[in-house]
């Protein structure tokens, strides 16, 4: 089994090929059964991305651990894993499909067999990016099942 810091480096490298981030926007998490959550960091580019930059936050006591700074969005992931304990890895990305939909705040619907354990998925309204009013009003979404 490939170790969890090699599979986050790999997912921000997937975004890549996916056209789903161009290489600094967007940040994947996971969390940890000891209550820490491994994070990529703020500003790194993911093709520079190496397991060393990876940013470790105490969920108890919101300690950060690393030599870079978390993604910005932390409050996001952080809030995520308060509400669901079943999720237990967050990527955020700003692909141009999902910020379509989010956009013209429609639900994505179920439409491939595969999708339907997900259900359809709701949009929330707009916060600024970073924001603590993002991540509350995405949490809020998530804590009611929505995924």
């Amino acid at each position: 089994m490939i170790p969890l810091p090699l599979q986050i480096v790999e997912a921000g490298l997937r975004l890549i090929d996916a056209d789903l981030s161009d290489g600094t926007s967007g940040n994947v998490s996971v969390r940890r059964s000891d209550g820490t959550v491994l994070m990529t960091p703020s500003s790194l580019d993911f093709r520079l991305l190496t397991e060393l930059d990876l940013v470790t936050l105490d969920l108890r006591s919101g300690e950060v651990h690393g030599r870079r700074r978390p993604s910005s969005e932390w409050r996001l992931h952080t809030l995520v894993y308060e509400k669901r304990a079943d999720v237990n890895a967050v990527v955020h990305h700003h692909g141009p499909w999902s910020t379509a939909a989010a956009v013209a705040r429609i639900t994505i619907p179920v439409v491939v067999d595969e999708a339907a354990d997900l259900g359809p998925i709701s949009t929330a309204p707009y916060a600024p990016s970073a924001s603590e009013e993002l991540a509350q009003i995405v949490s809020d979404e998530l804590k009611t099942g929505r995924n």
